[in-house]
């Protein structure tokens, strides 16, 4: 058991030490930007109140901040060793904002949160609660008790495609008068402005969907606002595609082969496309949750004459 007399001067020299700097975090917003970067420039995410308790003119610290997932487990913490340094003023009212405090080049992240972050800049969408302490800016012992706040990062559902449906047929006479592209809004609408991006790849012979996707220049590549529907007049030659070829009616046996079973031999006798949604935020980054570049599942779509 401790001594009682030095237990009581360890209480208030600690008492002391934690009530140098008083901190309140005011201001809230518990829905903000999943972007940190923005955190820097928005002054409507917190702001920081603090105020000099010691007595003395002013205090010099460092804010040592951490960020929790939903679970409790920190993805996220302060390098105090890079982190800047504040003067506390006695006296006065000292108010820092969220990009002050979070010092984001001096913020340290593990896990999904670290990958998602060097990918997109965003937090993925979850519930989050975020704690500030201030600490001496030379030991970095405490000098404040910890103030903690939650917040959330919303989820998103990306757009889902809608027409042309997936591994479905477009007549070719259709097809070279206009193709009409039909998906849903990203959900539910963001507070930032964005916009839509239709890219539409055509898979070539030998190639797989994905392969075209990933390496392919896209016939179509169109930023679309406002709206969730695109009349694409593509100006293609589609005479590969209908009754009239010849290669065609000496295959007859190719008109039972279903695209999806094997699509470089029904080729032969028609085109194939691959097209995707990809939202783009006011940054002109894809928009997401932290995952991906905020493109939707890519559909498939064929150009031959349909069998009667």
């Amino acid at each position: 058991m401790k001594h009682p007399i030095l237990f009581i001067l360890t209480t208030l020299l600690f008492g002391t030490a934690s009530a140098q700097v008083r901190i309140q975090i005011v201001g809230v917003n518990p829905k903000p930007t999943s972007r940190l970067s923005d955190w820097t420039i928005n002054k409507n995410i917190f702001s920081v109140f603090a105020t000099d308790a010691s007595g003395l003119p002013e205090t010099r610290v460092k804010f040592k901040v951490e960020i929790k997932d939903q679970s409790g487990a920190v993805i996220g913490s302060t390098n105090l060793a890079t982190s800047p340094i504040f003067t506390i003023k006695s006296g006065t009212a000292n108010i820092f904002s969220a990009g002050d405090v979070l010092a984001l080049p001096a913020m340290q992240f593990t896990g999904s949160a670290k990958i998602a972050l060097a990918k997109t800049g965003r937090l993925p969408g979850g519930n989050y609660e975020l704690c500030i302490r201030a600490v001496n800016s030379i030991d970095f012992t405490p000098v404040s008790e910890i103030y903690c706040i939650n917040f959330m990062v919303t989820s998103y559902q990306l757009p889902l495609l809608m027409f042309p449906a997936n591994e479905s047929e477009v007549e070719p006479v259709a097809a070279k008068t206009a193709i009409i592209f039909r998906w849903t809004p990203i959900v539910p609408t963001p507070t930032e402005a964005i916009s839509y991006r239709l890219q539409v790849f055509e898979v070539m012979e030998k190639q797989t969907p994905l392969q075209a996707f990933r390496a392919n220049q896209p016939l179509l590549d169109k930023e679309i606002k406002g709206v969730t529907q695109y009349v694409w007049q593509p100006q293609l030659d589609f005479s590969c595609c209908g009754d009239d070829d010849a290669k065609a009616k000496k295959e007859t046996k190719q008109d039972s082969i279903e695209p999806d079973t094997d699509l470089n031999t029904w080729m032969k006798q028609g085109r194939a496309f691959i097209w995707t949604i990809q939202t783009i935020d006011a940054a002109n980054n894809g928009f997401n949750n932290g995952v991906g570049d905020g493109r939707s599942e890519p559909f498939i779509f064929f150009v031959r004459k349909k069998k009667k």
